[in-house]
């Protein structure tokens, strides 16, 4: 053996000890004659309390499940039984767990067989990363499917349209089958494929953000969309992936939501990050805070029409914040709060912010209710029901005093 392989073999256990792997090696009674540095941080032991020991000894790393897998294991290796893999559960130093592949095989020796090596290999980041994305799948699945805007998905180079989502079908009026059957260009008037065609490539180039074009129904109706496409390869291969939007929908339902907007008797208004000031507000809004026009109103925030303090002692531009924070976890949040008019007297009132999603932008849609009228008849109420509960005290005693008094009389004219 020359000096070149002597050098190897010196440091053979120092790469052994740096394998992401465990490895054991066992002599055919089961004592470890080698543990690696995997092994040993895995179940928090010395090399010195553990090598030259029985196996055994690892005993408590294993759950009792995983010991009885591994006890087979090694009398299978025995016996020269050819190696099979096994998962089984360990516990980790920090007290957690891992999965993990293990596989016994009989050492031999010039036919004699000398002992057992096993390999065992952490599954557990790989499990992760199965599971990430596995929900990673199934959250595209749910967006592909649930998305209020049509989804197709085309090849890059043949412009053949490869997959679609339901909101495509209702768009176009085409079956899934149908539009599976047809390319890119047929989504569109024969009139204009060539010019949305020249768009679509320069906003993949990003020269556009958007595209405004017209799909042709399968009835032959013209739809004005907004399309935002987007390229990517995946293994090698190109595809164009195309969201659009039906404009004629979006015009029709800001009309509804605009008419809402202003005839509420509600004040209505939105508020958007980053500094979440006001950015609309309908004429209930403007006479609930006392302002005389949208442009000043959009310029504050909730913390700048309420008090500095609300009840509980919290500061409001802070409490504001919270709330809105609520609202976007939770998708709404509902509560009392002290408003005052603007440089005017404080009210109370009803607050309820709604989470609202439109395109990539999230907006804070917020109701807000004077209920000074209402706390009144409340406080008068509960007056009342202090005067009824005083005077059924009083009436209650008047009658136990008669009712002695009937006795005291009773007994005398014993």
């Amino acid at each position: 053996m020359d000096k070149e392989e002597n050098g190897l073999l010196d440091n053979l256990e120092l790469v052994l000890d740096r394998l992401n792997d465990g490895l054991v090696l066992l002599s055919m009674s089961g004592k470890i004659l080698y543990i690696n540095e995997f092994l040993l941080e895995l179940g928090g032991y010395d090399r010195k309390d553990i090598q030259g020991k029985n196996v055994m000894k690892l005993a408590g790393v294993f759950s009792a499940g995983s010991l009885k897998k591994i006890i087979g294991s090694f009398s299978k290796a025995r016996k020269g039984v050819k190696s099979e893999r096994y998962e089984v559960e360990a516990n980790t130093k920090k007290g957690g767990k891992k999965t993990l592949d293990l596989s016994t095989s009989l050492v031999k020796n010039d036919g004699r067989a000398m002992g057992i090596a096993v390999v065992i290999r952490d599954l557990s980041e790989r499990r992760n990363l199965e599971r990430l994305a596995r929900e990673s799948t199934k959250k595209y699945e749910l967006f592909f499917e649930n998305s209020a805007d049509a989804i197709f998905i085309a090849d890059g180079r043949t412009r053949k349209i490869l997959d679609c989502n339901k909101k495509a079908e209702s768009l176009t009026g085409y079956s899934r089958k149908e539009i599976l059957s047809m390319s890119a260009d047929q989504l569109h008037p024969p009139d204009s494929v060539k010019k949305t065609m020249e768009k679509f490539q320069e906003q993949i180039q990003g020269k556009l953000e958007n595209v405004a074009a017209e799909i042709l129904t399968k009835a032959g109706k013209r739809i004005p969309v907004e399309i935002s496409s987007s390229s990517m390869a995946i293994e090698g291969k190109i595809y164009s992936v195309g969201i659009f939007r039906n404009m004629a929908e979006s015009r029709q339902a800001e009309i509804r939501y605009k008419s809402l907007f202003e005839v509420s008797f509600d004040a209505v208004m939105t508020l958007e990050p980053p500094f979440w000031k006001f950015t609309s507000g309908n004429s209930a809004a403007l006479k609930i805070y006392g302002i005389k026009s949208e442009k000043e109103f959009t310029a504050l925030g909730p913390w700048d029409v309420s008090p500095k303090y609300q009840p509980d002692g919290k500061l409001s531009s802070t409490k504001a914040k919270e709330m809105i924070q609520k609202a976007l976890d939770e998708g709404f949040n509902y509560f009392e709060w002290t408003h005052k008019k603007w440089q005017g007297k404080e009210f109370p009132a009803t607050v309820l912010l709604s989470r609202i999603v439109i395109g990539d932008r999230v907006i804070i849609l917020a109701t807000v209710r004077d209920i000074a009228l209402q706390k009144e008849t409340e406080k008068k109420f509960q007056g009342k029901v202090v005067d009824l509960e005083r005077m059924n005290r009083l009436m209650t005693g008047r009658e136990l005093m008669m009712i002695e008094l009937k006795e005291k009389i009773r007994k005398l004219e014993k």
